[in-house]
């Protein structure tokens, strides 16, 4: 019998639309970017965390870029729309 142990799980996949501009993306295209970077999370974990809690151990490491968090992209738009 095999046993399967899950220790540590690192989520790490992002996805940014090709033009930046969400006013521009059709709809394929922004459910790529959602598919990427939030079911992709989502997928991985419902396969591991059972794993995990059967094991009563486990860490969850989630990652993402700086991007996600600064805002200096989304003012530098703002500033050519206004």
């Amino acid at each position: 019998m095999m046993i399967w142990l899950c220790v540590v799980t690192v989520n790490n996949a992002g996805l940014i639309n090709r033009s930046c501009k969400i006013w521009e993306l059709d709809a394929q295209e922004f459910d790529n970017v959602i598919d990427t970077n939030v079911k992709g999370i989502a997928n991985i974990m419902r396969h591991f965390i059972p794993l995990m809690i059967s094991s009563n151990k486990g860490i969850i490491i989630n990652m993402s870029s700086i991007a996600g968090r600064d805002a200096r992209e989304l003012i530098k738009l703002l500033r050519l729309i206004l």
